[in-house]
């Protein structure tokens, strides 16, 4: 009797710990939900793994940060976290690796801040859904601890902290991601599709007595993704000019305690997805004398062809935008700005020139902004 209900018990375990009968039960009445294995690699500046760091991990809203996990790193400097992230879908657009129309969610962006001693590491990073296997995926990242160095010795000054903490305050910034220049006989057109996705730089500092930091440079935390829900096409531009497109985003300024030892308080400044991206468009069109344009990397477009060129960005801050905080905060902010290749945004260039060839140059590495001319 014991056997039968030992074998019974064994088959029932194994059905109930099948990937099939799994999956099935994750994806059951959750289509609004994306579960995620994230893996957090602490290591320090020479690459030594950090044991048993403290890790906090917040969700940014659209109103403010939300921490959704908390812990301390295993032996091997390793925290490991099944996150559940909601999946909100924005639209649907031509994916041009595959050759086939694919959802696109709003990406969803996490801080990361770990600590041990005097390592502390503060990281901004998206989670896309759009490319992630639903309803379960894993994501592994590699957090870098710096050691905190203080400005004249240990102890040696009692900052005169701001105040209130916590406090959050919120402003639209216009920021500009995309400029290109044209000459005679040139048209071009911008398009960007229902949930392109913008990066923009993150920037933070710490209030420290204990360091005598007060407070410390702004420094980089990663960036955060602004994914568009619409859709933007222009008309086409035409003659001597330089266009300079520009979108109105939400920033947020975040004063808190993440009880860093040693650390009194700290700082942040970044833009925040919302579900009204981008909520303005600008765009200034000048004159252009078409002088002075060289360079290696460029498109050419054939007399009475077109050219359509990915707008896309990569690894490299094309652009600042200028984030301002009024009274009580007093903060001017530089952040830098690029654009995430998939879904993509196009420049698409016509030469109307019956015998000469169009040259389109890159100004940036990653054509947000051009120069086109004749040869």
């Amino acid at each position: 009797m014991l056997s039968d209900f030992l074998a019974w018990f064994l088959a029932l375990s194994i059905l109930l710990l099948s990937p099939a009968l799994m999956a099935y039960s994750l994806e059951f009445q959750d289509s609004e939900v994306q579960r995620v294995w994230l893996t957090l690699k602490l290591r320090d500046e020479e690459g030594m793994l950090v044991p048993y760091a403290d890790v906090r991990i917040d969700r940014l809203t659209s109103e403010g940060p939300v921490t959704v996990a908390r812990g301390v790193a295993d032996k091997y400097g390793m925290f490991r976290v099944m996150l559940v992230l909601p999946r909100q879908l924005v639209g649907r657009a031509y994916d041009p690796s595959s050759g086939m129309v694919r959802e696109v969610f709003a990406s969803l962006n996490l801080r990361v801040i770990a600590f041990k001693g005097e390592l502390f590491s503060k990281h901004y990073f998206p989670v896309d859904p759009t490319t992630l296997s639903h309803p379960l995926d894993s994501i592994s990242k590699t957090i870098v601890l710096r050691r905190i160095t203080p400005s004249k010795g240990i102890g040696l000054t009692s900052c005169n902290l701001p105040s209130p903490v916590p406090y959050q305050q919120i402003t639209w910034q216009y920021t500009e991601v995309l400029r290109f220049y044209i000459v005679s006989y040139i048209k071009a057109k911008y398009d960007y599709p229902i949930g392109a996705k913008i990066r923009v730089q993150v920037k933070y500092r710490f209030w420290s007595s204990y360091y005598n930091l007060c407070p410390s440079s702004w420094m980089n935390g990663g960036y955060t993704e602004i994914t568009l829900d619409r859709s933007l096409s222009s008309s086409y531009f035409s003659g001597m000019k330089r266009v300079k497109l520009k979108f109105e985003f939400k920033y947020i300024f975040d004063r808190y305690i993440s009880g860093g030892p040693g650390i009194d308080l700290e700082e942040d400044v970044y833009a925040v997805d919302t579900s009204n991206d981008p909520r303005g468009v600008r765009r200034k069109v000048s004159l252009w004398d078409g002088r002075g344009v060289t360079g290696t990397n460029y498109y050419d477009t054939p007399p009475g062809d077109s050219t359509g060129i990915p707008v896309t960005g990569g690894y490299f801050y094309t652009f600042r935008v200028g984030v301002s905080f009024g009274y009580p905060v007093g903060v001017s902010v530089n952040l830098g700005v690029d654009k995430k290749p998939t879904p993509q945004a196009t420049l698409k260039i016509v030469n109307t020139h019956p015998t000469r060839t169009a040259r389109t140059y890159d100004g940036n590495r990653n054509y947000l902004i051009s120069y086109t001319t004749l040869l």
